[in-house]
Parts: structure tokens; sequence; C-alpha cells
């Protein structure tokens, strides 16, 4: 089994506080995830009804009070899933086994040969509404040409739900590929939607370069 974690996550105002002072990088911006495309006639409506029942103190009853059109409604509405992320750190690093409380504090500059990590943390959420997080933490090293090794720390993957959700699991996990020039690694997580029967499965992946480079991806295709 894969090792989740177990504390909450890291405060947003304690990594930027943090982040600031080293000179590391941050970024704040929106990506679609698997998102479907939105019905013009019907996208109000799906708002509408979605908005009812997260606003609701208790969800559960009013979902289960829904109409049999407004429960499908729901399900619609669910189907337009959008990432934001709402951390993004990259270090370089002496070893790529290194933890992050224990790396040094250091921009990351794409480098010959070097171990370097990212961290990344995502909030996921359908028509404006968030239903959760997830978050993972890939270490790497290269010689500028090649990946020579690389690491995903169990600790510092992991998720939580939001508004009704709940955190069920992650779902996939040693999906990772060393194409040479690159290391990918996915995580495939799953949340459930109250009692809806709807079951969300958002995707994380970063790809590490041999030089330092990195990407950040809202998919498990490692192709």
């Amino acid at each position: 089994m894969t090792n989740r974690l177990s504390r909450p996550p890291i405060r947003l105002s304690a990594v930027l506080a943090s982040a600031v002072a080293v000179g590391l990088t941050v970024l704040v911006a929106a990506a679609p995830a698997h998102a479907s495309t939105p019905s013009s006639e019907n996208i109000a409506a799906e708002k509408a009804v979605l908005a009812k029942v997260f606003n609701a103190s208790d969800q559960q009853a009013v979902y289960t009070a829904l109409s049999t059109s407004d429960k499908a409604l729901v399900a619609q509405a669910l189907t337009h899933q959008q990432a934001t992320t709402v951390i993004s750190v990259t270090k370089t690093v002496s070893t790529a086994a290194a933890a992050p409380d224990t790396v040094a504090p250091d921009a990351v500059v794409p480098a010959a040969s070097g171990c370097w990590t990212h961290y990344q943390y995502d909030q996921w959420s359908d028509l404006g509404f968030t239903e959760g997080y997830t978050w993972e933490q890939l270490n790497w090293c290269g010689n500028g040409s090649t990946v020579t090794s690389y690491s995903r720390p169990g600790n510092l993957t992991g998720g939580q739900g939001q508004n009704g959700v709940a955190y069920v699991k992650i779902l996939l996990d040693r999906l990772n590929l060393n194409v040479g020039w690159e290391v990918r690694s996915a995580v495939e997580f799953e949340f459930k939607v109250l009692n809806t029967g709807v079951l969300l499965q958002p995707c994380m992946q970063i790809r590490g370069g041999a030089s330092g480079l990195y990407s950040a991806l809202r998919t498990c295709n490692l192709n």
C-alpha cells in the first residue's frame, strides 16, 4: 500500500512566506484537468443545483431530497473539473533522496548536472466549487543529458476533500517512466462526492529533466 500523508497539507501562508524568504518559485495558476465542454444551455442549471448542495448545512440531506432530474444535473456538473496550482516549489538539493526540510534553500537553476526536488499542491473544483486538494513531490538527479536517479516520497503524496467531497485513497501510485532525458512520475487519486455514486479521479504528474527543468501536468499519461 502507498504511504499517505497523515498530517494536514502545508499551510499556503507558511509556504509563501518561506518561499519569498529563500527566493523559491511559487506559482498560482489555473489549468484544465479532465474538463469536459460545458453545455451553454445547461451550465447555469448545473451550477445552481451544485451550489444548492455544496452551500447547504446538511449537504447529504439536500442532495437526497433533489428530484431525479436535479440529481442528474449534479452528476453532469461534476464532469467539468479544473485544477489550480496553489503551491509549486522547486529546489536544488544535494541528493535526490533529501527531505524537503533538510534541502539547501536554493532557487532552481538548470545545470549540466545536479539533483532537484519539486513539490506540487493542486486545488480541484467543478464550476467554481472546491472539491479538494492533492499534492506530490518528485526528487531526481541528472548529468545534463540523462536522469541518473529519482524517487517520489510516499509521505509527501496525498489528498484532502472539501464541500462534502471525501478523499478516499491513492488509486494508482507506481506510475513512473524514465525516458533518459526526463523522468515522469504520476499519481491518480480518488474522491467520493457524498452518496451520489460519483467518484472523482484526478491525476497529478511531475516531469523532471536531466538538466533540472521540470513541468507539472494533470494527467496520468506518461507518453
